[in-house]
């Protein structure tokens, strides 16, 4: 279907129209433009921080277990269809695991180290979220 306005094509299944992303590749100038990409970024430095406090008290159990648990939380989020979000929680739990089981292993030997890049990747990322959310927030969708 075309909007007669000269813009590209949308597809509509019953009254939902579906994003382009959903039937084929897109650039990332066009995932960054939505609120939920941004809000999804900040959600990734949130659990990365909290990922990085964990491992600061040498919790590496609770980090490993905590990464399967944001895997589980990875599938209901794609089975409701949010799919920025379940990217966010699929990238936390895959980091978190791996973080988990090398500090349980005693293979990170700079704990400390992995400790302060979580918490700094963190911050930047929540501070990025932020501010691209509440931008995408202000400007009107074009329909």
């Amino acid at each position: 279907m075309a909007d007669g306005s000269g813009s590209s094509p949308y597809i509509v299944v019953g009254e939902r129209v579906v994003p382009r992303s959903a039937y084929r590749p897109a650039p990332l100038g066009e995932l960054a433009d939505t609120p939920a990409w941004w809000g999804s970024l900040a959600l990734l430095g949130v659990a990365l921080l909290l990922g990085g406090a964990l491992l600061g008290v040498r919790a590496g159990e609770v980090v490993a277990i905590g990464g399967v648990v944001l895997f589980l939380l990875t599938a209901v989020a794609a089975g409701a269809e949010r799919t920025e979000i379940a990217t966010a929680l699929a990238v936390s739990g895959m980091v978190w695991t791996a973080a988990g089981i090398s500090v349980v292993a005693r293979v990170d030997g700079a704990v400390i180290a992995t400790t302060f890049a979580f918490a700094l990747v963190g911050a930047v990322l929540i501070g990025v979220g932020m501010a691209g959310w509440t931008t995408r927030r202000r400007v009107p969708s074009p329909r």
